[in-house]
Formats: structure tokens, C-alpha cells, sequence
């Protein structure tokens, strides 16, 4: 995910989010919804880090 632009990768996250939502079991579902608030939290670290 850190060679794709930001907005790419957003968009990725969210389209993934809502095909395992659809397609995908409890376990696939958790797993994409923590890597997505991961990706978020490091986004905000990078863009503060002292905070």
C-alpha cells in the first residue's frame, strides 16, 4: 500500500471493505476492517507525530 498514492489507496481500502463485507466471513471481515483503521493510524502518525 505505500507505493500506491494516498487517494488510490483509500480507495482500494474501501472497495476491499465493501467486497469482504459482501463475499467474505467473520474472520475476513475483522481482518479488513483492523487493516483499514491500521492504515489510518499510521497516516495520522506520519502526518503528526508528536500528537
Amino acid at each position: 500500500m505505500h507505493w500506491i498514492p494516498k487517494q488510490q489507496a483509500h480507495q482500494l481500502i474501501n472497495n476491499y471493505t465493501v467486497f469482504e463485507r459482501n463475499f467474505g466471513d467473520r474472520r475476513g471481515i475483522e481482518d479488513v476492517i483492523v487493516s483499514k483503521r491500521r492504515f489510518q493510524y499510521e497516516e495520522e502518525v506520519k502526518a503528526n507525530p508528536h500528537n
